[in-house]
């Protein structure tokens, strides 16, 4: 478990954190509060991110298991910058709750959307709008809306489509502090920064800054967290061990 602010050599300035095991989890989320939630096939973990090097944050006394099974048959899972959990089932249904709070009581959401299944990344921008990448054979391309309210009503049908092919090709997208719009090529060729398109006709990819290179596939989850380092934020790396 890495952290620092990247750069070009990140992994080399990076400070290591926790000790192995991080590949049990099969998401990692930070909570707009700075509250880490690890998922696996059988529980879920909520407490704050480790600080030290040989730190076991599952055994921690600030870790607790706010979950237990069920939640492998969700194939997303993401907060809101408000706080609110959405997860997004196999088959393309969406629903929306507090995040768990306690492990011998079910999630209680509401089913707030459906057809979701053929989207590679689903995600809250910080202007609490859903950004969304479709791979799909018949609508491709790079949506942002308001998050569904309705399962009946389409989410693309009130979305604006900021971007058409080549979005698939990213291993990891996501919003960094300031808005900006982070990006990782599924061929390990590079990691790019850049704020956000606004319509179909922005050329993303070339007005994007490169700012790291090769080795980022060696991560299974990125993600940025504030407040650990008082007025930064920091990039925070787990590796696929």
């Amino acid at each position: 478990y890495q952290r620092r602010v990247h750069g070009v050599r990140w992994r080399a300035g990076a400070l290591r954190l926790g000790v192995r095991g991080w590949g049990r989890f099969f998401y990692l989320m930070m909570h707009p509060m700075g509250v880490l939630y690890a998922v696996s096939r059988d529980s879920v973990l909520a407490g704050p991110p480790p600080t030290t090097a040989g730190q076991s944050w599952v055994d921690a006394p600030t870790t607790r298991r706010v979950g237990t099974t069920g939640w492998s048959g969700f194939k997303k899972l993401f907060f809101s910058p408000s706080g609110d959990l959405f997860g997004v089932r196999w088959n393309g249904d969406m629903y929306q709750g507090p995040p768990p709070t306690d492990s011998t009581t079910a999630w209680a959401s509401t089913r707030v959307g459906s057809g979701f299944q053929n989207y590679k990344f689903i995600f809250f921008g910080p202007d609490g709008l859903l950004y969304a990448v479709k791979d799909g054979l018949q609508e491709s391309g790079f949506f942002k809306g308001p998050p569904p309210t309705n399962p009946d009503i389409p989410w693309l049908e009130g979305a604006t489509q900021i971007g058409t092919t080549g979005w698939t090709r990213f291993r990891f997208l996501f919003f960094g502090p300031g808005g900006d719009l982070f990006a990782v090529r599924n061929d390990n060729t590079g990691f790019y920064r850049a704020s956000p398109p606004v319509d179909i006709a922005d050329k993303w990819r070339w007005a994007a800054k490169k700012i790291g290179t090769t080795g980022w596939s060696g991560f299974r989850h990125l993600f940025f967290v504030s407040g650990v380092v008082p007025g930064e934020a920091e990039l925070y790396g787990v590796g696929c061990n």
